[in-house]
């Protein structure tokens, strides 16, 4: 089709009521509804600032023996003709003038004479073809759908597109005739540890972070070591020294992709932190216990078993941890338990389920040795480590199971006294049938036993006579209890109640008669505690008479949130709880501790200390921040602004963080950003941009933002970012969103210096479209690609079925009716106009490339249209438009014409307001493959330069005339010659497939979401490359003025990777 600013050259020439003639008889209904909409006038601006040559050719027509009609041949460069007819003195007078086209015309002519004559006077012009190579310009410009899809092709695609609905051998073990050491239990880790007045804490966004709480008004962050997303199991080892020894047991990904671990020891030390030594272990680790200096570490080898590893840690720190053999057992759900003497696994054995088997083993100070034969087979399932107990050479177990009429609680004894054991049961009590089991604990010759269905039952189980384990005594109340701790001859326990955390302390002074000695609710409505499931999140202080309970509370009827650590007092000699105050935190607490006369407390994110001198009423002394998300990071001189955008359910609230890029986490300076959800910032110029969204009725921040929530206000804040480290806001520039229909926001991009722009588009799957057939096979599938900027690739849409009788094809199209929304930002200190300008009037599907430069925004959008008619319906065709919005250094800005294109837009380089080159990719499933083109744009059309069948196409990215692809097994180059050709460049060698791939500081890079690489956007060079700890958006990679990168990674901060020299 003609380019939409050629047709207003020649509207300029013909005339506007000759132009409708031609645009109602030659063009699209689309193109005529664009300047019925007044396009056409902007466009008309554009077009005499062209830059072109003109002649005028004379034509003869042919007159047709009925001489109603004559054909005439245009030459090329035609834009108008004026139709002449010769009169009785030979002199040539004109008819009309009309819009043309080169080509073969047929033209009506008015009632004549048999013998008059008609000539043509064709307007040719020639627009300035010098920005690219002269075989730039000689292809083809006008395209159809690249896609046509029959009725019945159509229910296919539909329906697959929406509607897509062995036992180890232990017993040649041998046996340990060594007494059991008593002296030291078995440790669990836990996220952190205290040691003095030292706190020791494995971050899950940071890594290991040590704590100094010498002062409580005053803690300090001493050293850490970045470890993200390793895990959170720690251990303190037992150390004589001025230092302090700790070990991790981290979980990774490794090399091959395949889950990892690895077991570290770290040396703390006059202020600093650093490793020692390290085993790398395949597999996931399940549990772990630290018995003095020995670990034992269950490994899910992902095969279907376990690996039950021992190893010794030397007193030495820098000697190598030493391997025990390893006991291989078959099954999975694995829970480890262990006590003074002994450590049992329990786990799913391999084919028919409803049953556990249970390896236990003897604990000493040489090893450990089998407790019986073969492993037990207990009925049911064991929900964790207090549902096994080993005691006087008995092995107890409490399981659930699935029985006649329901759930069924069992315990059961078996006789494990040996590796020559049989492992018989000896016992087996069965209760609450129909009810769910909850907390269990064993203490001596008792187990306590918690269900729950309507009220909470709490069973004491008199153990005493293996053979014929009772029920000593029951207390029914209501809610129900998530975890015991034995106190003396009492429970206190945690548990919920009426949607409320609750604390009970139980009497159980006389088994047969349990009571309720006080019930506390900890939340005012509904709340929850990290203590319900994990049950060191719990701190019981019996000496100092005080429970710490982690908490976050909801009270539906004041709309209130309470969230912090709820004191209780624990009055042993008067056997009663009572109710204290709250130590509030910023964010959601996870552990409580008393050191000294202070309480520490300890979210993910923040850790404080509290005066509890008034328990009512605690005094928060300090807190200081450990981590927090880095959504953003832009990298300037040798210093780092880190953006966190806000609107979390951790309740972060958009904040700017200024560090330098040696130390990211030694912050320099912290500015709170106006309420609101950062959608993208910038650092250009000596000024810092953030564009931020809060409700349109409120103005509030977003806690949560949707990926199909309608977007309320947008704002445009504009910074003086002279000082990194003193940010100050100048401007603030506000438009409201909520009626534009969109719900999705893009990058900055930026046309002019003085006029940054953003495209919004509608998210249509949060949207209701219609009804869906059922009927269906997959015509294409395309790589999964993330948002990039500048040029960024997507898969080609495909062709949604057209069914009969012929529905609105509003619903096939993507309901994404994208807009432009430009400030102008001349004047930083004061709020500039802004201008929304809808980019179409039709439900499209928008490409993900939106570009700028040169005074030019370039995006395109693909199309569903209705085709010709056939048997069973009509055809449905995929057509492909270019959208370029002209924007001047002031005032608004101008939408040209879209111009159709020969498939979906993913990249455009060299842009200019003389033309670009750009890339276009369609999917091949009409059975010749899919294909890249290249074309270029004179301002005016379109031309295709060259196309070339490849076998897939991921990601892709365009760099001048050199193009970069995944195509499933690595990157492809491919340069365009002056001869415009496709030339084959040296492949990448890289060893994985990227799934996106971006240009960012004279690099090109790709990653797989944890990989990364980078490599000179030539193609040449060495190729670095890059494992990271966690995932990232390749999007928000930035280069350093040095050569490194900065790559923000949320949660877990952000990783700064040096040049690649060094």
């Amino acid at each position: 089709m003609i380019g939409g600013l050629a047709l207003v050259r020649k509207l300029a020439q013909v005339g506007w009521q000759d132009s409708l003639i031609y645009m109602y008889y030659f063009l699209s209904p689309r193109v005529v509804a664009a300047v019925r909409c007044g396009f056409a006038a902007s466009l008309l601006m554009l077009a005499l600032a062209g830059s072109a040559w003109a002649e005028v050719v004379v034509v003869p027509v042919t007159v047709a023996a009925n001489r109603f009609t004559g054909r005439v041949t245009l030459p090329e460069g035609t834009t108008s003709i004026t139709l002449q007819r010769a009169g009785a003195d030979g002199k040539w007078s004109k008819v009309r003038t009309l819009a043309a086209k080169p080509g073969p015309m047929t033209l009506l002519l008015p009632s004549a004479g048999r013998n008059a004559k008609y000539q043509v006077s064709a307007n040719v012009q020639d627009w300035n073809h010098t920005r690219f190579p002269a075989a730039f310009y000689q292809g083809r410009r006008a395209f159809g759908p690249s896609r046509v899809l029959t009725p019945v092709a159509q229910n296919t695609y539909l329906r697959n597109n929406y509607l897509n609905l062995v036992y180890a051998d232990i017993s040649a073990l041998t046996p340990d005739t060594t007494n059991p050491s008593q002296a030291e239990k078995p440790e669990e880790a836990d996220i952190w540890k205290i040691a003095g007045n030292t706190a020791y804490f494995f971050n899950q966004y940071r890594g290991l972070q040590v704590i100094d709480l010498t002062q409580p008004e005053d803690p300090r962050l001493v050293c850490s070591l970045r470890l993200p997303a390793a895990g959170q199991d720690l251990y303190l080892l037992p150390t004589l020294g001025a230092y302090q020894d700790v070990l991790l047991v981290e979980t990774l990904t490794g090399a091959d992709g395949l889950p990892a671990a690895k077991i570290q020891t770290l040396r703390v030390e006059s202020g600093t932190v650093r490793p020692l030594q390290s085993v790398d272990i395949r597999g996931v680790p399940v549990d772990s216990r630290l018995v003095g200096r020995r670990l034992f570490v269950c490994v899910d080898d992902v095969n279907g078993g376990v690996d039950l590893l021992e190893w010794n840690i030397p007193a030495d720190g820098e000697a190598a941890l030493q391997s025990v053999s390893p006991v291989h057992l078959s099954g999975s759900f694995v829970t480890l338990a262990a006590g003074a003497d002994w450590l049992a696994v329990g786990m799913m054995p391999q084919g028919p389920w409803g049953h556990v088997e249970v390896n236990a083993f003897r604990l000493s100070e040489t090893g450990l040795t089998a407790l019986t034969a073969l492993p037990v087979t207990v009925q049911g399932f064991l929900n964790d480590a207090y549902k096994i107990q080993w005691r006087d050479g008995v092995l107890t177990t409490i399981a659930q199971q699935w029985g006649q009429g329901g759930l069924v609680t069992s315990l059961e004894n078996f006789s494990a006294t040996g590796a020559d054991d049989a492992g018989v049961r000896l016992g087996q009590l069965e209760l609450a049938r129909g009810e769910s089991l909850h907390a269990t604990r064993f203490a001596g010759d008792k187990a306590y036993i918690v269900t729950f269905f309507q009220k909470d039952p709490l069973f004491v189980v008199d153990l005493s006579d293996p053979a014929a384990p009772v029920v000593a005594g029951q207390l029914d109340v209501p809610g129900w209890s998530t975890h015991l701790e034995p106190v003396g001859d009492m429970l206190f326990s945690v548990g919920w109640d009426a949607g409320a955390v609750t604390a009970s302390l139980f009497d159980v002074s006389d088994p047969a008669a349990p009571t309720l000695l006080r019930r506390l609710a900890l939340t005012e409505g509904y709340g929850f505690s990290e203590a319900n499931w994990d049950p060191q999140a719990l701190k019981l202080i019996p000496e100092a008479g005080l429970a710490l309970v982690p908490i976050n509370g909801y009270a539906w009827n004041g709309g209130t949130r309470e969230q912090g650590v709820r004191l209780i007092d624990v009055d042993l000699a008067a056997r009663d709880l009572r109710l204290r105050g709250i130590i509030p935190g910023r964010f959601e607490a996870r552990r409580a501790a008393l050191v000294g006369d202070a309480v520490i407390t300890l979210s993910q994110r923040v850790l404080a200390t509290a005066a509890i001198t008034d328990r009512d009423t605690p005094e928060v002394l300090a807190d200081i921040l450990l981590a927090w998300p880095v959504n953003h990071a832009l990298p300037v001189g040798d210093k780092l602004v880190s953006v966190e955008t806000g609107g979390a359910w951790d309740q972060g609230y958009p904040v700017a963080r200024t560090s330098t890029l040696a130390n990211p986490d030694a912050l320099l300076a912290e500015l709170d950003l106006p309420l609101g959800y950062v959608h993208d910032t910038a650092l250009r110029d000596g000024r810092f941009y953030v564009l931020r969204e809060t409700t349109a009725s409120s103005g509030n921040i977003l806690f949560i933002r949707y990926w199909a929530m309608p977007l309320g206000c947008l704002h445009l804040d504009v910074y003086d970012a002279a000082d990194p480290a003193g940010l100050k806001l100048l401007s603030t520039a506000s438009w409201d969103a909520s009626a534009s229909g969109a719900s999705l926001v893009g990058r900055l991009i930026w046309p002019r210096a003085n006029r940054p722009a953003v495209v919004l588009e509608t998210n249509w799957w949060g949207c209701y479209r219609g009804p869906i057939v059922y009927d269906a096979v997959p015509l294409l599938s395309g790589a999964a690609v993330t948002r990039s900027t500048p040029v960024l690739a997507e898969p080609v849409a495909v062709e949604l079925p057209q069914i009969a009788p012929i529905w609105d094809l509003s619903w096939l199209n993507q309901n994404d009716r994208p807009g432009l929304l430009l400030f102008d930002v001349t004047d930083p200190s004061v709020a500039g106009e802004v201008q929304w300008l809808p980019l179409t009037a039709e439900d499209v599907d928008a490409s993900q490339l939106k570009t700028a430069g040169d005074g030019l925004v370039v995006t395109a959008y693909d199309r569903w249209s209705l085709s010709k008619a056939v048997k069973g319906g009509q055809n449905v065709g995929l057509v492909h438009s270019l959208s370029v919005v002209d924007v001047p250094v002031t005032g608004a800005a101008k939408l040209r014409a879209p111009v159709d294109l020969p498939g979906s837009l993913f990249a455009a380089a060299e842009i200019s307001r003389a033309g670009f080159v750009f890339y276009t990719r369609t999917d091949g499933s009409t059975g010749d493959g899919p294909a890249l083109q290249a074309c270029v744009y004179d301002g005016a059309d379109v031309f295709l330069v060259d196309e070339k069948k490849v076998e897939a196409v991921g990601s892709a990215v365009a760099t001048g005339r050199s193009l970069w692809y995944a195509n499933g097994s690595g990157v492809v180059g491919l340069r365009l010659t002056d001869a415009g050709r496709f030339e084959a460049l040296a492949p990448l060698n890289v060893p994985w497939t990227p799934s996106a791939l971006q240009l960012a500081g004279g690099q090109l890079l790709g990653s797989n979401g944890q990989k990364l690489f980078a490599v000179p956007a030539a193609g040449t060079g060495a190729l670095h490359e890059w494992t990271l700890p966690v995932g990232f958006s390749l999007d928000r990679v930035n280069p350093t003025a040095v050569g490194g990168w900065v790559v923000p990674c949320d949660d877990y901060g952000v990783e700064v990777l040096p040049p690649a020299s060094k």
